[in-house]
């Protein structure tokens, strides 16, 4: 399951991965987003998905990194700070990052929310 909470202070939208997550959650919850967050021109997001699980069987990348391609469309910038604590969720992070390849896009994975927070901070 993907839950997400726009702070408007801080002008980050915090998102939490729990559980077994699939392709057709990460599409869902990017659809969400993008409607939710259609009026900003620039979105940062903040992911905690150490409570989640990725499993390569279970998800297209080709499928997620398609949606992420039409969503980036809404916003002129998009930065996601992903927190990721596991070894296989964090080289699927990594290689989502090679394939997406976008200029309005900028996505990195960490291993503290304390980085991950201050590299959002500089956009």
């Amino acid at each position: 399951m993907i839950t997400f909470k726009f702070d408007q202070d801080k002008d980050i939208l915090f998102v939490n991965y729990e559980g077994l997550i699939t392709d057709s959650d990460v599409v869902n919850y990017i659809s969400d987003v993008g409607v939710k967050t259609k009026s900003l021109k620039k979105l940062k997001i903040f992911e905690d998905a150490r409570n989640g699980e990725i499993s390569p069987d279970v998800v297209d990348v080709d499928k997620i990194v398609e949606t992420v391609r039409s969503f980036s469309m809404n916003n002129e910038k998009v930065i996601i700070a992903t927190l990721q604590d596991k070894p296989v969720e964090t080289a699927l992070n990594i290689l989502f990052q090679k394939t997406l390849n976008l200029d309005n896009y900028h996505y990195k994975v960490f291993s503290t929310e304390k980085k991950a927070l201050e590299w959002l901070s500089h956009f």
